[in-house]
């Protein structure tokens, strides 16, 4: 399997595809509940997202995919809370 490539974002696009997002789910989407953050990264956007979206909870999600080595293994989550609330068994 080839190796992702990773693609690093710059303020100025995290800033247009945060109110991108923003925008496109005030034109389609019922405001959500809460917001789900990845971390490593995701924070940021998604406290962006917070904030523009009126949107107060903002809960992390832990993603590792890491082993000793700094060798790719078994993807690993961390919910902040029960999966059942996103619809993940």
């Amino acid at each position: 399997m080839d190796k992702p490539e990773k693609y690093y974002m710059n303020w100025d696009e995290v800033l247009f595809a945060s109110q991108k997002l923003v925008h496109t789910i005030r034109q389609n989407h019922a405001a959500p509940k809460r917001i789900l953050a990845i971390g490593r990264g995701g924070m940021t956007p998604a406290v962006m997202l917070s904030h523009a979206l009126g949107v107060p909870e903002v809960q992390m999600l832990g993603v590792s995919a890491y082993r000793e080595g700094h060798k790719a293994g078994k993807v690993k989550y961390q919910f902040p809370f029960p999966p059942s609330k996103l619809g993940v068994n």
